[in-house]
């Protein structure tokens, strides 16, 4: 045992020998700080030659290698690395001679279009310093490169530290042409376009004096326009501009310099009557005096007509039947500044079975905020007062609206948004799901004056989990800054009142009773019911079906062993069963506070219909029962029977 512990401790030592002796072994140490002196904007096909002396003052654009502080004197004479350009680029050095530059410390020879080979020379660092500093003028002609370019240095096991480097970036044609955004514009007094941006792709594009010719498509012309010469033409020896209708004239003689140039022109413009709606594309021209530089097409603006852009953040689902039902972020905005008008109301339409019972509205800072007046809470439109028009800016509101919808609805709600000067537009902000879906297999035949008549099972699912509720609000939550009403009709301070019990009813036509009470089952879901406590009620024309739980998965309720009793009454046709109750549909009037009043929010309508049998032929009045009573006999007869 004490043999086998040597063993291992003796490897052990021997791998912690190895591994001291190798440490740093395969690792290139950072012998020089390199880096190119700036980025270049340049041209496909174009030859730049970043310096032609031997002072480091005459290069524009360089590969700077720096040997570290710490490694002074590491960087050997005589030793040897590459820079290699990368594919469609290629070094213009000349080639007729062995040593075409020399630089402080260093000699340079093109070796292959892509490959030079750099020897570093004398070990004396420049006067003055401790270090060795390698100056290498970047002269190369782009042959078919195209985006990003990066010189890499490839150390051949000299001192210099490896890299890639940016020094370039190929740009098509030899100016480009943008917008800054490309504008909305109508027919006013004022059209501010997108700002355009002309840039040279490489120094010295344009050399000597420059003219600059916009021109804008017919029925077009420029009120004036805003140009600011940037970076390379900045202070210029000439300047001018001239505005003539439909063009616009830009003069400029730009002086020496060593930076890219830049122009930016903002448009002012006016629209005649003829002019067709749609994009407006402005033709640019750039020349010098010896060579055309640019020749193309912009979009700078879109003409509109006055209106406003509508749109929805989330159409969501609401339940119809209920309260408190909240839409996403409805955005109004205007097509263009001064659209809408001041003194006006712009309105915000909803179909007949929604009512509007709160909001939230936020403006900009193009308008003031709008007052908005909900009525009593039953009213299916609001009026957005608009009390200022925008003025350069484009105005926006956002609405978020809280809605009570019908019982026995369901679909898409669509908004119509109309007035204060703008065109009426219409989007769906919302769909509404029904409460209850029910069905039957098929609507038996029962017929008049003839008792526990069976029908098919009814079933009934929830439109969404959890809308059947064990405690109902019966009111709708009052709007910030009023309440809807100006009695003290409510008991207390809650605006929701869930003082109704969380019942399902079953009702029948007027004329059709319960002959006894149906059996009822949840067969999907987890809703619960108390069925033990299901009764009938309102001398037997309602079931009354108690909420026990709430569900989490959407449920669905069987109503089995239905029987009817039909009375004399009942017109011949559809025999309906009602499915409500405020455990279904909390926004009915019979579910309120207020029975015999319509409140904020509330509907007639409480329940969902759904036709359960068919009353198809009443009893034969020809037929009659005879009844024969004799005196003294304890026997009669119906009908001839004893």
């Amino acid at each position: 045992m004490l043999k086998r512990q040597s063993r291992h401790l003796a490897l052990l030592l021997v791998l912690t020998m190895l591994a001291t002796m190798f440490v740093g072994v395969g690792v290139a140490q950072a012998r020089s700080d390199n880096g190119v002196n700036k980025v270049l904007g340049v041209i496909d096909g174009e030859d730049y030659k970043g310096g032609e002396g031997t002072d480091a003052t005459d290069y524009s654009h360089y590969l700077r290698i720096l040997e570290d502080d710490d490694y002074a004197g590491e960087l050997k004479a005589g030793e040897v690395f590459e820079i290699v350009l990368p594919q469609g680029v290629k070094w213009t050095y000349s080639e007729d001679r062995a040593n075409p530059d020399v630089f402080v410390n260093c000699s340079v020879v093109k070796v292959s279009s892509r490959v030079a080979e750099v020897t570093i020379g004398s070990s004396e660092a420049p006067a003055g310093t401790a270090v060795a500093k390698m100056i290498i003028p970047l002269n190369f002609e782009v042959d078919g490169a195209s985006g990003t370019l990066a010189v890499s240095i490839e150390a051949l096991d000299s001192g210099v530290t490896e890299g890639e480097y940016i020094f370039a970036r190929v740009t098509e044609g030899k100016m480009t042409a943008t917008v800054d955004s490309v504008k909305k514009i109508a027919r006013s007094s004022t059209n501010e376009a997108g700002t355009i941006q002309l840039r040279e792709s490489a120094l010295n594009v344009v050399d000597g004096e420059a003219t600059v010719v916009v021109k804008l498509p017919a029925n077009f012309k420029f009120e004036s326009a805003d140009v600011t010469l940037s970076g390379g033409f900045s202070n210029p020896t000439s300047f001018g501009t001239d505005v003539d209708g439909r063009t616009l004239t830009i003069t400029f003689t730009p002086q020496d310099r060593n930076q890219r140039g830049t122009i930016y022109i903002t448009p002012f413009i006016d629209i005649s009557r003829s002019a067709s709606f749609g994009e407006v594309e402005v033709g640019i021209t750039v020349e010098d005096e010896d060579d055309e530089i640019f020749d193309g097409d912009l979009v700078i603006a879109e003409y509109v007509d006055w209106g406003i852009d509508v749109k929805i953040d989330d159409v969501k689902e609401l339940v119809a039947g209920k309260f408190e039902q909240k839409t996403g972020k409805l955005t109004i905005e205007e097509k263009v500044a001064n659209t809408l008008l001041d003194g006006r109301d712009l309105t915000v339409e909803l179909p007949e079975w929604v009512k509007i019972t709160n909001y939230q509205v936020t403006v900009n800072n193009a308008l003031d905020t709008p007052s908005i007046d909900l009525g009593d809470g039953d009213q299916n439109y609001i009026d957005i007062e608009i009390d200022k028009s925008s003025d350069t800016k484009k105005a926006k509101i956002e609405l978020k609206l809280t809605l009570s919808i019908e019982g026995n609805k369901s679909g898409d709600i669509e908004a119509r948004i109309f007035g204060a000067g703008a065109e009426e537009t219409s989007l769906v902000i919302a769909t509404a799901v029904a409460p209850a879906i029910a069905s039957i297999d098929k609507a038996a035949e029962v017929k008049i004056g003839v008792q526990n008549q069976p029908i098919n099972d009814v079933t009934f699912t929830e439109g969404k989990k959890g809308v059947w509720k064990k405690d109902p609000v019966n009111g709708a939550v009052e709007p910030e800054g009023g309440e809807y009403y100006d009695d003290d009709s409510r008991p207390d301070d809650d605006s929701r009142l869930k003082n109704q019990p969380g019942v399902i009813t079953l009702s029948l036509t007027e004329g059709a009773r319960f002959a006894a009470t149906p059996t009822v089952t949840v067969t999907d879901g987890n809703f619960e019911i108390s069925a033990a406590n299901v009764r009938r009620v309102e001398n037997d024309t309602q079931v009354e079906i108690p909420v026990k739980s709430e569900s989490t998965k959407a449920s669905t309720i069987k109503v089995s062993d239905i029987k009817l009793t039909l009375d004399r009454s009942i017109p011949e046709g559809d025999l309906k069963i009602k499915i409500g109750g405020a455990a279904i549909i909390e926004n009915s009037r019979a579910a309120g506070a207020k029975p015999n009043a319509i409140e904020a929010g509330e509907f007639n309508v409480a329940s969902i219909d759904l036709v359960a049998a068919k009353v198809v032929t009443p009893a034969d009045p020809s037929v009659h029962a005879v009844s024969t009573f004799v005196i003294g006999n304890t026997v009669y007869q119906i009908n001839g029977v004893d």
